[in-house]
């Protein structure tokens, strides 16, 4: 690639980063972002950097080599600031050849445990809170009992406050369906949390509709709890896991049809999150993700939309932090309480059990009468869970047979 080229792509990637990716369904790589050669020319270096680092730090004398020829490099910038780009540059080559020269074992195990610098979430995660987004967490919770929909072959209708919306959430036809199926009938509580981790993220590096953000599959995993190995980095199976995910999110649709004098209706129909760039490393029989960007979909970007639903929610990061093996119970009771305590308002609110597990599909009613000592442990546990990671302050249970029903799709709760 020529230095003229390479500054070009330069340029083009600076107004890449405020607005990384296409309309749903462009070509990513078309249009103001940066080349392919471009992208990866940057992943190869930061592999190779982090090979150099990880072969200085066992004592590779070739490795060290490199090492100090870039500390000079450095330090000689200082007096010759104008050498520095094509010393720099001409050091890069060398790197990559060094890296490449490595043996392919020593090179996957290297790039295996590589870590990627990530940055954490504050202690409150502010969420978009609106029908819509209530909507899709509702439908997570019920993905074990879709069924074929008016607006989707498969998917999850619901109807709030006093029929003045009408939204259906599900997956369209495709050669991936069944598979897409599958992963949220067995990753529900994984994908709860993800809905929290992408507001939550957006929000954090503020964005603005209409902006695809830029995140790596590290930052991914780390946004949604997962935890690092002894090395510093995510296991390949938890990066492959997220990768899933974030194309099984991104593959959702919404139809919604609303009316906001009850009498003439709109429709919105798209994605809930919109996916644009995805980036791949590795060898190209083992291909995995390494990074993606991401917006809500175009509803967010629905000027009247937005004017009649501005509330932004806020629930603890400890959500995110809770085991997803361990605390299913604690993640969708959490996912559920998210929307419910913004709703009102944060003060202390009365709900009744049996509301709580059937909304988020962990027990029906039959099942209560027949194992109620058993879910009032769960929920107990999960009670505790979330009081432990900072979800809740404080609770207090009535057992089963608490009255006062909490009224999911009453004007004020939503």
């Amino acid at each position: 690639m020529s230095q003229k080229q390479r500054e070009e792509d330069f340029k083009r990637s600076q107004a890449w980063r405020a607005n990384p990716g296409p309309s749903p369904g462009v070509e990513p790589l078309v249009g103001g972002g940066p080349s392919k050669e471009f992208i990866e020319g940057i992943i190869r270096m930061e592999t190779a950097h982090g090979g150099l680092q990880r072969r200085v730090e066992e004592g590779d004398p070739n490795a060290i080599a490199l090492r100090d020829d870039y500390l000079q490099i450095v330090k000689d910038s200082f007096t010759q600031p104008d050498d520095f780009a094509p010393r720099f540059n001409e050091w890069v080559g060398k790197l990559i050849a060094w890296y490449e020269s490595l043996s392919e074992a020593v090179r996957q195990e290297i790039e295996r445990n590589l870590p990627v610098p990530t940055k954490s979430l504050p202690l409150a995660l502010l969420h978009k809170s609106d029908p819509i987004n209530t909507a899709f967490i509702l439908a997570l919770f019920a993905a074990p009992n879709w069924t074929a929909q008016e607006a989707f072959p498969i998917g999850h209708a619901l109807t709030f406050q006093n029929q003045q919306y009408f939204i259906s959430i599900g997956l369209p036809s495709s050669d991936k369906t069944e598979t897409l199926l599958s992963f949220f009938r067995r990753r529900g509580v994984l994908a709860v949390k993800a809905h929290y981790a992408l507001w939550a993220r957006w929000y954090e590096e503020g964005q603005e509709p209409g902006q695809y953000l830029n995140v790596t599959i590290d930052q991914f995993c780390s946004d949604l709890g997962y935890k690092k190995h002894v090395r510093g980095g995510f296991r390949l199976e938890h990066k492959q896991q997220a990768g899933e995910l974030f194309e099984a999110m991104t593959s959702l649709q919404l139809e919604v049809s609303y009316s906001l004098t009850g009498k003439n209706f709109r429709k919105i129909q798209g994605p809930i999150w919109a996916r644009g760039l995805i980036v791949w490393e590795g060898p190209s029989d083992r291909l995995r993700p390494f990074a993606f960007s991401y917006m809500p979909g175009p509803y967010y970007a629905n000027e009247e939309w937005r004017q009649y639903h501005k509330a932004i929610g806020k629930i603890s990061a400890g959500l995110l932090q809770l085991a997803n093996d361990e605390d299913e119970w604690a993640i969708l009771i959490g996912g559920y309480l998210g929307f419910i305590m913004r709703a009102n308002q944060y003060r202390p609110r009365r709900l009744l059990i049996e509301t709580v597990l059937r909304q988020t599909n962990l027990a029906q009613t039959t099942d209560l009468r027949r194992r109620a000592s058993q879910y009032q442990q769960k929920f107990e546990r999960a009670l505790y869970r979330l009081k432990e990671v900072g979800v809740i302050t404080s609770y207090k249970t009535d057992g089963l047979e608490a009255t006062d029903c909490d009224d999911l799709y009453d004007r004020d709760a939503l």
